[in-house]
């Protein structure tokens, strides 16, 4: 009721200006230029405001607040299609504001009189001087018959203004589309950072907590040990911020800049892997390794730091969950293929239950090996993990070069 009245005010002004302009038709034998003044000056009042983006935004606000539709705000740039279909949402309110002014304005008093006449309480002289013409009864049952029908129309229209201003104030298709890729981008980088938090956080909590159980362990009995334990424990701290200023650099800006220098906020690759090494022997985790990687074969970066990732996971897991307190690593690169491969005990004798916790979709402890699982799928590569008698093993195909780098600029667009 509401919106139709506020569409009743908005025609007003163009009642004027059509009652005007019918004036000036009657000097069309004698003036043939007031016609077309007056046509233009019509279309020019109602294109100009219909057409103006405030127009379509207060448009938007009346019908969230006086139709219950959700619109909100239009956050792409308008298009054509969008300026017309906000021009027709524009037309229609003026249409069903102006069938609501006359419904209640005109018929309404009118069949109210004519009652009253039928009645007997008010005289037929009343409607003659009212009403000239509708005084007579075929006349009178038009009247209520016209009223009828133009309140049926009404209520129609009513009801069908939320759907109405879905179509024509509501996003189109394309914008839609923009909004949804919009949102999968976000999803993707928060997906990301949180990967990046895991990988980097995770690693240094579990390493420094054990090597502060160490340094507690030994504090008075090895206060060598301890203090070695303890430097591990701050290169440890030192790396995962570093890692942590990569990752929350997503944050800032989910895009590099080419020319901006951002060695600090570069994420950690294969160059790093005896720093990483070390931090996991330091922390007790004996680390046997056969790297048969030769310095010629080019890795890509996203390659690297995805390999990266997966020994940093596949060793913390080797801390945290293993047994024996002992890993094997091996890495080569051949046919175009990195290979990774990590093994570590999982049980402590042969034929004793397997300890720890073994990672399954759906659990917490799996999220690091699935997250991993799905980056390397989207380069193209595999990976498995799982137990192999009394080794829990972890296995990873990383390709190199075209394939990888089409695969990371499609990863990074989304």
């Amino acid at each position: 009721m509401a919106f139709l009245a506020l569409g009743a005010l908005l025609s007003a002004p163009y009642v004027l200006v059509t009652v005007w302009a019918a004036e000036l038709y009657r000097f069309a034998a004698v003036n043939p230029i007031a016609p077309v003044f007056a046509t233009a000056v019509g279309l020019g009042l109602f294109a100009v405001p219909a057409s103006l983006r405030v127009t379509a935004a207060l448009e938007r606000t009346a019908s969230d607040e006086l139709l219950g539709t959700r619109l909100g705000a239009q956050t792409a740039r308008a298009e054509l299609s969008d300026v017309l279909r906000a021009a027709a949402w524009f037309a229609a309110h003026l249409g069903a504001g102006l069938l609501f002014a006359v419904v209640l304005v005109v018929l309404v008093p009118l069949d109210v009189l004519l009652v009253l006449t039928w009645a007997g309480i008010a005289p037929s002289a009343d409607i003659a001087r009212a009403a000239p013409g509708f005084d007579g009864p075929t006349t009178a049952v038009l009247v209520l018959v016209g009223t009828a029908a133009c309140g049926t129309l009404l209520v129609g229209v009513g009801t069908q203004l939320p759907r109405w201003a879905v179509l024509l104030l509501g996003p189109s298709t394309g914008q839609r589309l923009a909004l949804a890729e919009r949102s999968a981008r976000l999803q993707a980088q928060r997906n990301r950072l949180a990967r990046e938090l895991h990988d980097s956080v995770g690693h240094a909590l579990a390493v420094t907590t054990l090597q502060a159980a160490a340094a507690r362990a030994h504090l008075r009995d090895d206060p060598d040990a301890a203090e070695t334990a303890l430097e591990a424990v701050e290169e440890t701290g030192r790396r995962a911020q570093a890692e942590l200023d990569a990752a929350l650099a997503i944050l800032r800006d989910p895009t590099p800049d080419p020319g901006r220098d951002g060695s600090a906020a570069q994420p950690p690759g294969l160059d790093e892997l005896d720093a990483l090494i070390g931090s996991f022997r330091a922390a007790g985790l004996a680390v046997e390794t056969d790297l048969s990687l030769n310095a010629s074969v080019n890795v890509p970066d996203v390659v690297s730091h995805e390999a990266y990732r997966l020994l940093q996971e596949a060793l913390t897991n080797a801390l945290r969950h293993g047994a024996g307190h002992r890993a094997s690593l091996r890495m080569t690169a051949d046919h175009g293929v990195l290979r990774v491969h990590v093994d570590n005990p999982f049980a402590s004798q042969p034929g004793e239950p397997l300890r720890g916790r073994v990672p399954e979709p759906g659990r917490p402890g799996g999220l690091g090996l699935i997250g991993l699982r799905e980056r390397i799928v989207l380069l193209g590569g595999r990976l498995e993990a799982g137990p192999r008698g009394a080794l829990w093993a972890v296995d990873g195909e990383l390709p190199l070069g075209a394939q990888a780098d089409a695969a990371h600029e499609g990863a990074v667009r989304w």
